[in-house]
């Protein structure tokens, strides 16, 4: 019976120092999951500021560009506000309008003009499938 008293006491022991370093790993993994997790979402966050200021960069540019085909501030900025609208009801993302946009300047001579080809250009590259970069 005293044997019988020993072994279930250094059972338990055992059993509780098992018990002990299996909860210490989890908190251990539970810590290092919140790291992760915390620098995902720094890295994200950085992700989307630069984002922003990239997409900023390209609308001040295009802005540029447009005082400069124009040959006149007032018409490059009404060139650009009407691009600026078209961007906002289009399924085409802002960077392929504006990489496409100096091609279509180009042979525009006015403001109004670029509307019109904008518009034919959206249509085309709808119904084609073609992204509006290539049907530009």
């Amino acid at each position: 019976m005293a044997q019988n008293l020993v072994l279930n006491v250094l059972a338990r022991d055992k059993t509780k120092q098992a018990f002990n370093s299996v909860r210490a790993g989890l908190t251990n993994l539970k810590a290092s999951i919140f790291s992760v997790q915390s620098a995902l979402v720094g890295i994200g966050g950085g992700l989307v500021v630069r984002s922003i200021l990239k997409v900023g960069s390209e609308v001040e540019n295009l802005g540029i560009r447009f005082n400069f085909l124009f040959g006149n501030v007032k018409e490059g900025q009404k060139a650009f506000k009407g691009l600026i609208d078209f961007a906002g009801k289009v399924p085409f993302s802002l960077d392929e309008i504006s990489s496409a946009s100096g091609s279509l300047a180009v042979v525009s001579k006015d403001a109004n003009e670029l509307q019109k080809i904008l518009k034919i250009t959206g249509n085309v590259a709808s119904v084609t499938g073609l992204d509006f970069r290539t049907t530009a």
